[in-house]
């Protein structure tokens, strides 16, 4: 079994390649899971007990309204520990599984980081969230990420522009490969599955 996740800000092409990723692994004949990293395994369930608007409703006081709220900074904490359940899911029971993941817990970091809801014990426990067998941060130009996304992202050139800035320091201090996805999906593809075969797990 080998886990492979791919992280990156929005527009760097993650879930492309993922998906790409997922065909390919198929066709060589192995047993692929794919799992965007926003389906959530326990939380999912509390959103229904709480109910959809009233969770979108939240999520726009969090995200859009940047109010403060002891419950938003909980909230980094329950996500961790839904992504520490999963991870433990996948080891015991996925063991004959190639897992492709679409954003790893490190997405969910630097999103909380952004929006300052990390306290010093959430900040603590995701830089030392255990890291997947492959983890590879993808990365492009933060214009040409605003321009594959602002038709459907609301967020101006500096959003972008600091969030890769961050992805990359990042990448750098967990040493963590990072490929730049502004060649071709066919190029970039090679380059994920170099990073994937010399892997040393």
């Amino acid at each position: 079994m080998v886990i492979i996740a791919l992280s990156g800000c929005d527009g760097s092409g993650k879930t492309t390649i993922a998906k790409k990723l997922m065909i390919l692994f198929k066709v060589l004949g192995f047993d692929v899971m794919y799992k965007h990293e926003y389906d959530y395994v326990v939380l999912k369930y509390l959103f229904k007990l709480i109910g959809e608007e009233r969770i979108e409703n939240e999520r726009k006081r969090m995200i859009i309204e940047r109010k403060r709220s002891v419950k938003y900074y909980l909230w980094p904490l329950l996500v961790w520990i839904d992504a520490l359940i999963q991870y433990m899911y996948f080891k015991v029971f996925m063991k004959k599984k190639v897992v492709i993941l679409d954003r790893y817990l490190y997405d969910h970091y630097l999103s909380f980081k952004y929006l300052g809801y990390l306290t010093r014990l959430t900040e603590w426990l995701y830089r030392r969230f255990p890291k997947a067998d492959v983890n590879i941060v993808l990365w492009v130009d933060p214009r040409i990420a605003y321009n594959r996304k602002r038709a459907t992202h609301s967020y101006n050139l500096g959003f972008y522009i600091r969030q890769t800035y961050e992805y990359l320091r990042l990448a750098k201090e967990l040493n963590l490969p990072t490929i730049n996805t502004q060649r071709n999906v066919s190029e970039t593809l090679i380059e994920v599955l170099k990073v994937v075969l010399y892997s040393k797990k």
